[in-house]
């Protein structure tokens, strides 16, 4: 539109029924613009909706190596839905001191976890710790 004076804004404002909205406020020029700043605050939160919507989060599903092999199946499925959703999934191993001597017997079970998931999703991070053992799962990239 180009320079005009604050009362020729108004009255284009008035006439298209929209809002005349400060957006700098200089010196020298304010700079204005005519738009309906009641859309614009709903794009605005709408838009803020959506990036928070998009936050990948961690899953973690914890067990013991004592834990039943249909229990860990339950789990899976129960992983599966936020694997969907984008979600990364840790599986996790717990020893208590007098189960240290089962470290084979937690291994065996989490690599059960990722023959379980190996057509969905990827091993992306081991993780051994004197009292615990994880597994990283991440969606399959597709191709």
């Amino acid at each position: 539109m180009g320079v005009i004076g604050v009362e020729e804004a108004l009255a284009k404002a008035i006439n298209q029924s929209i809002d005349l909205v400060l957006v700098s406020n200089t010196d020298t020029l304010p700079v204005c613009k005519l738009m309906d700043y009641n859309k614009y605050i709903y794009k605005q939160e709408k838009k803020a909706k959506k990036q928070h919507k998009r936050k990948i989060r961690t899953k973690e599903y914890n067990f013991k190596p004592s834990t039943d092999y249909h229990d860990i199946d339950v789990m899976v499925k129960k992983c599966l839905k936020n694997l969907e959703k984008g979600h990364r999934i840790l599986f996790s191993v717990r020893f208590s001191k007098r189960e240290q001597h089962l470290k084979g017997l937690g291994l065996d079970k989490l690599k059960y976890v990722e023959q379980e998931l190996k057509d969905i999703a990827v091993l992306e991070k081991q993780n051994k710790e004197p009292m615990s053992i994880s597994f990283l799962f991440i969606n399959k990239p597709k191709d």
